[in-house]
């Protein structure tokens, strides 16, 4: 302000000094008509005045400013500070904040990804189990199973994956950090895995393994009248497991020789019988012997129960997928690798008790051998309810740390999971430190839902109305507040959630409304393929047929088709197995 006055000062001297010395006979509208200094440095003045008097009301601004700044970071905490004074009477229900998902260490770069919130992934750490309920067609491959096997370059992976989706999508991504391994009986490319092989034969511990088989094979039941028949069919195939791993050479060491040892006539059978009891090993020997005392009736009962867990062994397409195996479980803690479980969808219902087999061997092959390496080891189990009752998964939840395996467990509904588990369903859900949620079109899972979000505390107003009765008694008008319970989010709420939505809950922070990650967006870019809906291996072996048939027709056209001579017919399958006491 000073400046300007100088300035203007300083001006207006020069000017008079520089008028006086004019003649004065100038006209008065001179001064206005003319280009006049003396009007000059009224303008020049006029102008270095507003430059000072802007720069004092920028000034002004910037120190308005930060007043407001001031006043909204403290207003903000005082609101904070009147949320928490609110009452608490029906309870304290919200969704989680970025800062405190930050705290509890869930927007971690490593971890299974759950979700996205603000921009941000949410994971569970490394050693947590997973159960997501969803749907079918919800998005349980494309926004979870896959995503995971996209980011997941450090730990070893195990897939259920009916459709071969997931292995068309990512086994080009998953063979950068290892090797891939596909089990896919209805393909002829499909690596092998023999069951058998996960017994340590000749070791204390081989009971124990076959245990684990026969208990994959018959599985609980919940009808307690079917205990008494599985229990001795479980009995019957640890005897023919043994008896075929201690007495038979290797190319006969197979769930399909089991399960022709049962399938013989009734007197095969007896002679097989009679060589398990000369088999030099002691349970074999015990075990035939209980069954050779049974009356006939009950024999006959439990080898029924028997040959049921076992028919599936009878397809030809699994017999060859089981006949040796290409790759080891344990070595998944050793090196980082990946397996693919792949069954048609509309094979599933008749193919699952050998998913069900395969999924329970790997996780128990993992946990027996937690010592031999530091990967992790995640499980992607999608359609987990539809696999029956797996022991190994109710032993492994409870040992994640240990045993060097993450769980991820995918059911459609709740129903189905206590349906296949029973009360055994709270331990599962007890040890999954995340749940996550979405696609919700069930009243009974959007309740579960809404009971799970909790409830919070709102604030209710009234208003009445009393007519007067008489003129003494006149219109009278009150009104009053008060507190209610209302869920955070109802379960019409629920229901109504936006499809790319869902709820995320976690044993350390409050329940998460997120949005679902897709495969598809731009942070996978470059890392995924197309998948055209074929199973494993369909270009290579359409590949093949087109070629050998271009093969033989062009040998067809050079030269005549040569004589082959078939040779002489071998002893039949049923003379050629029977087995001969030592």
């Amino acid at each position: 302000m000073n400046s300007a006055v100088i300035v203007f000062a300083f001006f207006l001297s020069c000017c008079f000094l520089w008028h006086s010395s004019r003649p004065q006979h100038i006209d008065r509208f001179t001064i206005l008509t003319e280009h006049n200094p003396f009007m000059l440095g009224i303008v020049v003045g006029l102008f270095a005045f507003s430059l000072t008097l802007l720069r004092v009301m920028w000034r002004f601004l910037q120190l308005g400013c930060k007043v407001v700044a001031i006043a909204s970071k403290y207003g903000l905490i005082a609101s904070r500070w009147v949320w928490a004074r609110q009452s608490s009477s029906f309870g304290t229900a919200r969704f989680a904040r970025v800062g405190e998902l930050r705290r509890a260490g869930l927007l971690k770069s490593q971890g299974l990804l759950l979700g996205e919130f603000a921009g941000k992934e949410i994971r569970s750490g490394i050693d947590e189990h997973l159960l997501c309920m969803a749907p079918t067609k919800s998005g349980k491959t494309s926004c979870l199973v896959i995503p995971n096997l996209l980011s997941q370059p450090e730990a070893s992976i195990v897939v259920n994956d009916p459709s071969g989706e997931a292995w068309g999508i990512t086994q080009r991504e998953r063979a950068k950090v290892g090797p891939v391994f596909v089990w896919a009986p209805f393909s002829p490319l499909t690596s092998c895995f023999n069951p058998l092989d996960f017994v340590r034969v000749g070791t204390a511990d081989e009971r124990d393994d076959v245990e684990i088989i026969v208990s994959l094979l018959v599985p609980d039941s919940r009808n307690s009248e079917d205990g008494f028949w599985n229990s001795q069919a479980r009995q019957v195939l640890t005897g023919l497991i043994l008896y075929v791993l201690h007495r038979h050479p290797p190319e006969r060491q197979t769930m399909a020789y089991v399960r022709h040892l049962l399938t013989v006539s009734e007197d095969a059978f007896e002679e097989v019988l009679l060589a398990m009891i000369h088999s030099g090993h002691p349970l074999v020997q015990r075990i035939a012997n209980i069954i050779q005392q049974q009356e006939s009736k009950l024999r006959s009962g439990v080898l029924a129960t028997a040959n049921t867990a076992t028919q599936i062994w009878d397809s030809e397409r699994l017999t060859a997928a089981t006949r040796k195996s290409d790759f080891d479980f344990a070595e998944l803690r050793v090196r980082v690798g990946t397996v693919y479980l792949v069954v048609p969808p509309e094979h599933l219902a008749t193919y699952y008790p050998a998913i069900a087999l395969m999924a329970g061997l790997a996780i128990a092959s993992i946990t027996r051998s937690a010592h031999r390496g530091e990967n992790r080891v995640v499980f992607l189990l999608d359609e987990f309810a539809n696999l029956g009752r797996l022991k190994p998964a109710e032993s492994a939840i409870t040992i994640a740390r240990k045993a060097g395996i993450q769980l991820c467990l995918f059911v459609q509904d709740m129903a189905q999971f206590r349906r296949v588990y029973g009360d055994t369903y709270h331990t599962f859900a007890a040890n999954c430190a995340a749940q996550v949620y979405f696609g919700f079109n069930d009243i009974r899972d959007a309740k579960h839902i809404s009971d799970t979000l909790g409830q919070l505390t709102v604030k209710t107003r009234s208003a009445g109305h009393h007519a007067g009765l008489t003129d003494i008694v006149p219109e009278r008008f009150n009104s009053g507040s008060g507190e209610a319970g209302r869920a955070l989010r109802t379960a019409d709420e629920v229901l109504n959630l936006p499809r790319n939505s869902c709820v995320i809950c976690h044993q350390s922070v409050r329940p998460v409304l997120a949005k679902k990650v897709h495969y598809q967006e731009r942070r996978y870019a470059g890392q995924w393929d197309h998948w055209d809906g074929r199973p494993p291996f369909a270009d290579m072996l359409a590949f093949q047929e087109t070629f050998s048939a271009r093969q033989r027709s062009t040998i067809g056209l050079l030269a005549h088709r040569p004589v082959i001579e078939l040779p002489a017919p071998s002893p039949t399958a049923s003379d050629e197995s029977l087995p001969q006491a030592a």
